[in-house]
């Protein structure tokens, strides 16, 4: 008999023993908009309805979004859906409606930290933080594309001897910008400045000038200039911080150097394009004025402890616990700070009349700063008559009493890049 087609309005199956069977040797369709069971209805073999899927070992859920959830999905207490992006949701019936079953949306794979070389590398807080302490290349990989955050400061400025300034700060410059694949840009750290040594040096200012610190990319160039040197006779140098004018020991007073104010103002974080301060002026008889900080001026020499500059606290970005570049804040603890100016040199030779280093907090704070030289105040040098190495911090002027009387040298540049691990 070949195949018919025909309508029937209603069946009603009855078999002989109350339960009717359908048979046919091929697939069974049943094509309807929708097809309602009205009583339990078992499944003896696999079940699979479009876009989810029912097994004796799985149910699937299919997916749907938080618009498709929101827009007609039943919100039957109990009801369980799933979203990609914030995992499986359950339907509770009551004030919190949707509510999240922890650690089961899909979780994105961590994409690999692309770094730079050069310098010491670290890894913290999320960042890549490489510091240069010396001249060196900075070199990017084929897939690097990221914004920098740089902090560059530049060498400091040296004393002079016999009442002499103290050394100025270097430069601090800090900002951002943004570096792809392959670069490789050098680094240069600026030298601290030389010291005024008695009867050997030239008596210029600008012979104890600190060198400048330079990021050299070829689109967004950066230099940190190096601090003044102490004045001896004339005028100090002018720099990135300038140095502290001499002493007034038979000569006239020296004029204190001026530092190389970008936009922006003092204190004790940096401002957008970093901060020089001039130096103060020396007196009659003495002592010689502080060297300027990147944070602020010198004293002048009048100061019964003429003081640099104060210094800077680093950007809390660069302040990896691990990381040894840093030093002691006012308070003692390990603050990460830089770019004090040196103290004035000073006569007669007693403690009292020693200038203290920068990187104060404030003027009031006599405390020195580590990283900043002390003006020699005694027959033996201060502890930190030299400006540490690579703080940017300028050395501390020599005494104009008898004895040893020759200024410190500058602490030498750094240089800090961080940016993100992903």
């Amino acid at each position: 008999m070949a195949d018919k087609s025909f309508g029937v309005k209603d069946i009603n199956l009855i078999g002989a023993s109350g339960t009717p069977e359908i048979e046919s040797p091929n697939n069974l369709n049943i094509k309807a908009t929708n097809v309602a069971i009205s009583t339990d209805m078992s499944v003896g073999g696999e079940l699979t309805v479009t876009d989810t899927f029912l097994k004796p070992q799985a149910v699937g859920l299919g997916t749907t979004n938080a618009a498709g959830r929101d827009a007609g999905i039943s919100t039957a207490t109990g009801t369980v859906i799933y979203v990609p992006d914030t995992g499986m949701q359950v339907y509770t019936g009551d004030i919190g409606g949707w509510k999240t079953i922890a650690n089961t949306n899909e979780t994105a794979p961590t994409p690999p930290n692309v770094q730079g070389s050069g310098g010491t590398l670290f890894v913290y807080n999320n960042n890549n933080i490489h510091v240069f302490t010396s001249t060196q290349q900075f070199t990017t990989p084929a897939s690097f594309n990221k914004t920098i955050s740089y902090t560059i400061i530049g060498g400091g400025g040296g004393a002079q001897y016999d009442g002499g300034g103290g050394g100025g700060a270097g430069a601090w410059r800090e900002g951002t910008f943004p570096i792809g694949a392959n670069q490789n840009i050098t680094v240069t750290i600026g030298a601290g400045g030389a010291n005024g040594v008695e009867g050997s040096s030239p008596q210029t200012g600008t012979y104890c000038n600190g060198s400048a610190t330079v990021f050299a990319s070829p689109t967004f160039p950066t230099t940190a200039p190096g601090g003044g040197g102490g004045g001896l006779s004339g005028a100090a140098g002018s720099g990135g911080s300038g140095g502290g004018g001499r002493g007034g020991i038979g000569v006239q007073p020296g004029t204190a150097g001026t530092g190389d104010p970008f936009p922006g103002t003092p204190g004790t974080t940096s401002p957008a394009n970093g901060w020089g301060g001039d130096g103060g002026n020396g007196v009659n008889p003495s002592p010689g004025g502080g060297g300027g900080g990147a944070g602020g001026n010198g004293t002048n020499g009048n100061d019964a402890n003429p003081r640099g500059g104060p210094g800077i606290l680093l950007h809390s970005i660069y302040r990896d616990p691990s990381n040894p570049y840093g030093f002691p804040g006012p308070d003692g603890s390990t603050e990460f700070w830089f770019a004090g100016g040196g103290g004035g040199g000073s006569y007669p030779k007693s403690d009292s009349g020693r200038g203290a280093g920068g990187g104060q907090l404030q003027p009031a704070v006599t405390t020195p700063y580590a990283g900043a030289g002390y003006g020699q105040g005694n027959s033996n040098p201060g502890p930190y008559q030299n400006g540490q190495a690579n703080s940017g911090s300028g050395g501390g002027g020599g005494t104009a009493g008898s004895g040893p009387r020759n200024g410190g040298t500058g602490g030498s540049g750094i240089v800090f890049l961080a940016y993100p691990t992903s």
